[in-house]
């Protein structure tokens, strides 16, 4: 992983542009220097602890759930499972690790529904609505930062880092409209534990100042001045919450987000059906 800061850091007019490479999780977050890096990451600290506390507050829901469910007619020994899934959930988010719970929140959601447990009717009742609605409350920079995912091969991926930093140098009026990137550590053993394969290799995000929503005149500058990386990447079929225009795949909000929205059936009340949820209504 140092090998790959220092390299990327090293790309001819990165330290003009942006702080040094800050690890988080899975990728390398590169801020752009307009920002103090502290209250910067401060912003994005708090937002996430409000999905810790959204997540935790879903964990104890469905840990009640299992409680009860021990009373229905078809129960069997699949909750035993469900409930040792439970315990793992609720580990992983008092590490602060809610990022990486989906999978255990799915796994024993869906076993309680399988198991004939009406889950979303006791979700939404009126003595249970605060679970779901803490989800639907989390801050913008989880729910609404506009972001444009690049997919490809490893060795494509410092291609086009170069090419984006040698665009954005020459063209100020583009990248007054950014505030990070993302790009994807290239260590194998960590890439083993991500949440969910074939990410992207780079990501851009939005100001957030400057752009607040999906904004066709803003995404028409990105495609016209960045058309040269579409020759390197080829994107997957379906790439859920996204929308792929021409060569660049743009979103508003965060992906494993909008799985717990989905898992919920919530989703619908924050992204728009009809461009496969990429952006917010």
């Amino acid at each position: 992983m140092v090998g790959q800061i220092e390299f990327i850091q090293a790309i001819t007019g990165f330290n003009h542009l942006f702080h040094e490479c800050v690890v988080n999780q899975f990728s390398l977050v590169t801020v752009k220097k307009k920002y103090v890096l502290a209250h910067y990451f401060d912003v994005h600290k708090n937002s996430f602890f409000h999905l810790n506390k959204a997540c935790y507050n879903l964990q104890a829901f469905c840990e009640t759930c299992l409680d009860n469910c021990q009373e229905l007619a078809n129960y069997d020994k699949g909750i035993g499972t469900l409930r040792t899934t439970a315990v793992s959930w609720k580990n992983k988010i008092l590490d602060g690790c809610a990022f990486l719970t989906y999978s255990d929140a799915e796994f024993v959601i869906t076993g309680l529904i399988r198991s004939g447990y009406d889950f979303h009717g006791k979700l939404f009742s009126a003595k249970y609505q605060a679970v779901p609605k803490l989800f639907l409350d989390i801050p913008s920079p989880i729910k609404s930062s506009v972001r444009i995912d690049f997919y490809g091969f490893r060795f494509d991926k410092y291609v086009l880092l170069k090419i984006l930093i040698q665009t954005f140098q020459q063209n100020q009026d583009l990248f007054q409209f950014v505030e990070c990137m993302e790009i994807a550590i290239d260590d194998s053993d960590l890439l083993g534990m991500m949440p969910s394969a074939g990410g992207p290799s780079i990501s851009i995000f939005f100001d957030r100042d400057l752009v607040q929503k999906h904004d066709d005149a803003i995404i028409n500058l990105f495609r016209t001045c960045i058309p040269t990386v579409s020759s390197n990447y080829t994107y997957p079929y379906n790439i859920e919450f996204s929308q792929v225009i021409d060569d660049m795949v743009f979103s508003q909000g965060r992906r494993n987000y909008k799985k717990f929205l989905q898992l919920l059936s919530i989703i619908d009340e924050i992204y728009d059906r009809n461009c496969n949820y990429a952006f917010v209504k």
